[in-house]
């Protein structure tokens, strides 16, 4: 497999830690990628165009990896993401440019957001340290932007139910990043958790007991709460 190969198949996930009350994040980017042999990539990282760590080395080994990058990328203050009853919904532009030769030669961007969901119990859920009232949506069909903007304003909905099989999963979800949507998605063990976190609108996972998405879950040790199917209440 040459370079250019390496580029086709490769991604990132994002590890992030809250520090200092929430007054200081670090998000420690994740390459993601599988290689028929060892291979050395060179990579920074850019949030919103600003390089916050500088060219670091990636040794790769053959198979299936996942390498954070030693060094961590700081933001303080950090814009976080709400639902939009809670105030405007904040997202980030993150990149991450592999360099050739010393010259920038293959670039991943990815528009994230940074937000912090916590289940206290199954009927009381924290966004960001702040509880949230949900008020459920559901879509049978992809709604246009504008459409969807204008019912949750009317109507006050921020939640909806998901699965991670159904179709245009990934233009639900990033309509629902940009107006303020929470989801709850249902893991069927097929999807990599790690990519769909960096999805600020999926705020909770669920799945059947002892399914493979339960499994699947369990592996990822998501920083996004969980709860059986079985155990959902009425969101």
């Amino acid at each position: 497999m040459n370079d250019d190969k390496i580029f086709e198949t490769i991604d990132f996930s994002l590890e992030i830690e809250r520090l200092k009350d929430g007054k200081l994040i670090e998000i420690t980017p994740c390459i993601e990628v599988t290689t028929e042999k060892p291979a050395t990539l060179i990579a920074s990282f850019l949030v919103d165009g600003m390089e916050l760590i500088e060219s670091a080395r990636i040794s790769l080994a053959k198979g299936h990896n996942r390498i954070p990058l030693r060094e961590k990328a700081r933001i303080g203050n950090p814009n976080l993401w709400n639902v939009h009853t809670d105030g405007k919904p904040s997202l980030y532009e993150m990149s991450l440019i592999f360099d050739k030769n010393g010259q920038p030669h293959y670039q991943i961007t990815k528009i994230a957001g940074i937000r912090f969901p916590e289940l206290k119990d199954r009927k009381n859920f924290l966004l960001n340290g702040n509880p949230v009232t949900f008020r459920r949506c559901e879509f049978d069909r992809i709604p246009a932007e504008n459409e969807l903007e204008k019912l949750c304003r009317a109507e006050g909905f921020n939640f909806t139910m998901l699965r991670d099989t159904q179709e245009a999963l990934e233009e639900i979800l990033t309509l629902c990043d940009r107006l303020g949507i929470a989801a709850a998605v249902e893991l069927s063990g097929n999807s990599r958790i790690n990519a769909l976190e960096l999805h600020p609108s999926i705020c909770l996972f669920h799945a059947r007991k002892e399914s493979a998405g339960h499994h699947a879950y369990r592996n990822a040790a998501s920083p996004v709460p969980f709860l059986l199917t079985e155990e959902l209440p009425e969101l």
